[in-house]
C-alpha cells in the first residue's frame, strides 16, 4: 500500500459521523457485507477472527470485524501479521479496537508487511527506548508521547548512535 492510500485510510478514519460519507462506510471505515467477510474469511485463516477474540478476552463485535477487516483488504496485512498485531497491542495492555487500528496504519506506514519486520521493529523500539528511559532512571512505565519523539528525533533524525544518547542521558541527570 503506498503512503497516499495509508494517509487517505487515516484521513478517512478521522471523518465523524456529520462528514458527507459514502453510504457503506462506519466511521471512515467501510462497512464490509456477509459476502465480504465470507471473501476475507476464505482467503485468511478461518480461525482469525477466533484466535483475536482470545486475544481480546471478548466477543468481536461488528466494529471489531469491519476493522480487522480494513486491516487485512485496505492494508494488506496477511493473518499472520494480523494476528501479531493483536498479540502485540495486548501484550503492551492496550486492548482498544481503535488503538489497534492506529498501531496498524502507523505499521503500514513505515512499510511492515510481514510478523518478521514487526518483531523488528518492536524489539528496536522495546529495547532503544527502554535503554533510554533507563539511563535517565525511568523504570516500570512506558515513554510519553513527548519522550517517543525526542527519542525518535535523537535516532532517525539527527541519526545520533545509541552509546552517545546513553551518555548524554547520563550527563544530565
Amino acid at each position: 500500500m503506498s503512503l497516499s492510500q495509508i494517509s487517505a485510510a487515516e484521513s478517512k478514519n478521522e471523518h465523524s459521523k456529520d462528514t458527507d460519507e459514502a453510504p457503506n462506510m462506519y466511521n471512515g471505515i467501510p462497512a464490509y457485507s456477509a459476502r465480504d467477510l465470507d471473501s476475507f474469511k476464505k482467503k485468511n485463516d478461518s480461525q482469525l477472527f477466533f484466535v483475536i477474540e482470545q486475544y481480546l478476552g471478548k466477543p468481536l463485535g461488528p466494529t471489531d470485524v469491519n476493522i480487522i477487516v480494513f486491516i487485512g483488504e485496505k492494508l494488506g496485512f496477511s493473518s499472520e501479521l494480523i494476528e501479531y498485531l493483536f498479540e502485540y497491542c495486548v501484550s503492551n495492555n492496550h486492548y482498544s479496537i481503535h488503538y489497534i487500528e492506529k498501531t496498524a496504519l502507523a505499521w503500514a506506514r513505515e512499510g511492515i508487511d510481514t510478523v518478521a519486520k514487526a518483531k523488528a521493529r518492536s524489539a528496536y523500539y522495546n529495547k532503544t527506548y527502554f535503554d533510554i528511559l533507563k539511563a535517565f532512571g525511568i523504570t516500570n512505565r512506558n515513554p510519553a508521547p513527548s519522550e517517543v519523539e525526542h527519542i525518535r528525533r535523537w535516532t532517525r533524525e539527527y541519526g545520533f548512535p545509541m552509546p552517545v544518547i546513553l551518555e548524554a542521558c547520563r550527563r544530565t541527570i
